[in-house]
């Protein structure tokens, strides 16, 4: 049996803590940490000992909080958990 796939969408930067309450999904499920390019930098160390899976998109100035691309990301999994609220990334996620 194939094991389920979990997107956890970061729109903005997240706390060490964050990070950490979601990482033994990765031991049941297929997790992926999904962001922007410039949060992805400062995410990467957290997950490297782990099996979650870093999908970075490109980041805009202008638009932090927008992640271009995510509703065809989003196709693929089967559960999807936003760690934003207010942000655009929120409303691509219910789009999708």
């Amino acid at each position: 049996m194939d094991r389920l796939k979990i997107a956890l969408v970061f729109g903005c930067h997240p706390s060490v803590f964050d990070i950490e309450q979601f990482l033994p999904l990765s031991e049941t499920y297929e997790l992926s940490v999904i962001t922007s390019s410039l949060i992805g930098e400062s995410v990467a160390p957290h997950l490297k000992d782990s099996r979650t899976a870093l999908l970075t998109l490109p980041y805009y100035e202008s638009s932090p909080t927008f992640l271009p691309g995510l509703e065809n990301i989003l196709k693929g999994f089967d559960l999807v958990i936003v760690k934003d609220r207010t942000n655009l990334c929120s409303y691509q996620v219910i789009k999708a």
